[in-house]
């Protein structure tokens, strides 16, 4: 990490002023009180207002970026290299430090730096170059590996003289990063795994297993029963998804929990490059299912058996104290 000198940091500032108005070269972004500008490396493949570059097998690649400061005080911030997965909510996301299930994940973003945190403070009206260098597996790819630089800043705001309280507001920002070695791109694909219910609730967990993202793609599927009648419907839109990983699609079902018997979905997925993925698949729900979501969500109903096999316990001990009394009762009159 490097301090810029006054003429650097007067530059930057011009430049990044300007970029607000023209955005169309390079891009400056502005959050909580800081900005970030990509440096682009000389094999940066192109000036999209992210880190882009074309690299080679086993090499070393610089990765670098200006903060600068827009706020009146000084600010702790922190910037990690984070994987690209796929988030809940079916878009690009880059806010953990580690990606559970990383089976279907072709090379790991974060595992390629050995400096895998920077935390600095910047100095109000300042800006700093900050480097990050990753080490290319020595093995050629085909395809991207996409990943971020996770920004997050604090910012500590005094409220209350009697109390003493002091409010922390948390920013976060993502400077994308995507690496290619030959400059092509790979075709996403799309497939559909597992199909969990729960409830009124079915999950379809669809993979992308190729080393490539997708971007404004839109989702619909749809659920019917053994009679084709539709038993739920669900549609998403501007949805993005990560290279090498996997997302759910949610259907909420219309009558409320799904109800024991054989089912069908339908998923077709579609992206503005174009591509379109449809998937079906047979499901079945079983008696033992439902009854057991029943029960798991009804806690009065575990309430009421306890009472019922109390009261049906109670009636085997009269019974059986009366049926005593009465041998007893024989015997003293023979």
């Amino acid at each position: 990490m490097r301090k810029l000198n006054k003429f650097e940091f007067i530059l930057i500032t011009a430049i990044s002023f300007l970029f607000l108005f023209t955005t169309n070269k390079v891009h400056a972004a502005k959050v909580g009180g800081i900005a970030i500008e990509p440096v682009y490396a000389s094999n940066q493949i192109t000036k999209n207002g992210f880190l882009n570059p074309k690299v080679k097998p086993g090499a070393y690649q610089d990765f670098e970026m200006n903060v600068l400061s827009m706020s009146n005080k000084s600010q702790d911030v922190t910037i990690k290299p984070h994987t690209a997965y796929t988030s809940e909510g079916i878009s690009i996301s880059y806010d953990k430090d580690k990606i559970i299930n990383t089976s279907n994940l072709q090379y790991d973003f974060r595992s390629l730096f050995k400096n895998k945190s920077l935390t600095f403070k910047l100095p109000a009206g300042s800006a700093y170059k900050i480097r990050f260098r990753a080490k290319i597996p020595e093995k050629s790819f085909s395809g991207l590996i996409m990943g971020g630089f996770y920004i997050t800043t604090n910012d500590s705001i005094a409220k209350g003289q009697d109390t003493g309280t002091t409010i922390t507001n948390k920013y976060s920002y993502v400077m994308p990063a995507i690496l290619n070695e030959d400059g092509a791109k790979a075709v996403p694909k799309l497939s559909l795994g597992n199909i969990e219910t729960k409830g009124k609730f079915v999950n379809s967990k669809i993979y992308n297993k190729r080393p490539s993202y997708i971007n404004s793609m839109s989702i619909y599927s749809k659920i019917t029963d053994s009679d084709n009648k539709t038993v739920s419907e669900y549609e998403s839109k501007d949805n993005s998804v990560a290279p090498n990983s996997h997302f759910n699609v949610t259907n909420l079902v219309y009558s409320g929990a799904i109800r024991p018997g054989n089912y069908h979905i339908k998923i077709v997925a579609k992206s503005t490059d174009p591509y379109k993925w449809v998937m079906e698949k047979d499901f079945s729900v079983s008696s033992s299912q439902y009854i057991g979501y029943i029960i798991g969500n009804n806690q009065w109903i575990i309430y009421i058996i306890l009472l019922l096999m109390l009261i049906i316990l109670l009636l085997i001990i009269i019974l059986f104290k009366r049926r005593r009394k009465n041998k007893q009762e024989d015997t003293i009159k023979k």
